[in-house]
């Protein structure tokens, strides 16, 4: 079973893939063989713990403005 802190890396995980795809698409590149090559493991994995980071602040939000509307 995954944690929620799991489902929220596969999440950054792949909005950093699709940040690359997207890219790659923009500059009509065909593979991704180069930015496989490019990426370093330490900022890849900063980027990611950002997102997730991110991910916990949205759904803290959501709870806390969920709230006051039931007040």
């Amino acid at each position: 079973m995954n944690t929620e802190e799991e489902i929220m890396e596969a999440h950054a995980e792949e909005a950093l893939h699709c940040a690359f795809r997207h890219i790659q698409e923009k500059l009509d590149i065909k593979t991704g063989d180069f930015a496989s090559m490019w990426v370093e493991r330490e900022k890849w994995d900063s980027i990611r713990d950002w997102l997730v980071s991110y991910q916990k602040a949205e759904v803290a939000f959501e709870k806390s403005s969920s709230l006051e509307v039931s007040k």
